[in-house]
């Protein structure tokens, strides 16, 4: 993982991952051509699947639309829209099959969940908690995962195939002490945007510190002081990173 320059021309190739989720219902993004991301064992569940804008299909105008709210997505306030700028060989079919392998399956205490990995607030922690193994695995048919976070354009190198799984194992499913990091992924992400120095001015290496000491800090505070509501785990955090 690490942080990109955004290209100056209008952007005419791969593929944008939209999180339904968060879009307001009069966004210029409806207008556009969306590919669902179905997963089978989810019905009826279409508004909340995650969806992709193939680039090379919009029209002139669309492009330069595109381009721009994806050169301003790292600045945003609200919550993650345009998640991901993805390049990938695969076809469309085996990119949504990609997509969409690891996003349900069993979280703490064997619970199924549904898991947003491709949120950039949750990847960009994921990418420092997961080994080779389970990065490549998790990208699987992607060559190159772009996400906007803390103020920039971030990458991942992806192996551009699936990776088998085999014996049953899941390489890119999080274990147990994983889990126990990602389950305060919101608490991080708002004590980072409350840090004193603004993280958009930072160096990439200080922002992956701040996250890799951000997620110490919590981990410190849920399992050794024993704090469990949202305020104190972020008043804690911010006086360590402080």
């Amino acid at each position: 993982m690490h942080a990109i320059s955004f290209p100056d021309e209008v952007i005419t190739h791969g593929q944008v991952l939209v999180e339904p989720a968060n879009l307001d219902p009069r966004s210029p993004l409806h207008e556009l051509p969306m590919r669902v991301c179905e997963v089978g064992r989810i019905k009826d569940a279409d508004d909340l699947m995650p969806r992709l804008i193939d680039m090379a299909t919009l029209s002139a105008d669309q492009q330069q639309w595109m381009t721009t709210a994806l050169r301003s997505a790292p600045h945003a306030e609200e919550p993650p829209i345009l998640c991901a700028w993805l390049e990938s060989v695969a076809d469309p079919e085996r990119l949504v099959r990609g997509l969409t392998r690891f996003l349900i399956g069993p979280g703490v205490e064997d619970r199924q969940v549904y898991w947003r990995y491709y949120d950039p607030r949750v990847l960009a922690l994921t990418l420092q908690l997961f080994s080779d193994e389970q990065t490549r695995a998790l990208l699987g048919p992607v060559t190159q995962w772009r996400f906007p976070w803390s103020g920039h354009w971030w990458s991942v190198t992806g192996p551009g195939e699936e990776i088998d799984v085999l014996g049953g194992s899941r390489p890119a499913w999080p274990d147990a002490s994983q889990w126990h990091s990602l389950a305060h992924c919101d608490v991080l992400d708002k004590v980072l945007r409350q840090l004193p120095e603004n993280l958009a001015a930072c160096t990439p290496p200080e922002i992956l510190q701040y996250l890799r000491r951000g997620d110490s800090a919590l981990m410190h505070a849920r399992q050794v002081l024993k704090l469990t509501a949202p305020g104190e785990l972020t008043e804690y955090a911010l006086h360590c990173l402080r």
